[in-house]
C-alpha cells in the first residue's frame, strides 16, 4: 500500500512539473551600455517553436516559456 502512495505522489509530481512555465527576462544592452528599447526577441526551442517578444523602453524583455519546451 506505501508503495503505491508513494508511486501516486511521484506521478503527481512529475505532472504538476510538466505543467509549470518558467520565465525568460533580461535587459538587452548595446556596446556603449544603453539600453536598447523597442527590437524584438526571438526564443526557439529544438522543435523549431518560436516565442516572440519585444523590448520595452528600459530594453528589458519577459518571455513565458513550457518547462516541457526547455532542455536541461
Amino acid at each position: 500500500m506505501k508503495f503505491l502512495q508513494i508511486l501516486s505522489l511521484i506521478l503527481c509530481l512529475a505532472v504538476f512539473v510538466h505543467a509549470q512555465k518558467a520565465i525568460l527576462s533580461g535587459t538587452v544592452y548595446d556596446a556603449s551600455g544603453a539600453v536598447i528599447p523597442k527590437i524584438k526577441i526571438t526564443a526557439i526551442n529544438e522543435n523549431g517553436e518560436k516565442l516572440e517578444t519585444e523590448t520595452n523602453d528600459d530594453g528589458e524583455y519577459s518571455l513565458k516559456l513550457l518547462y516541457n519546451s526547455l532542455r536541461f
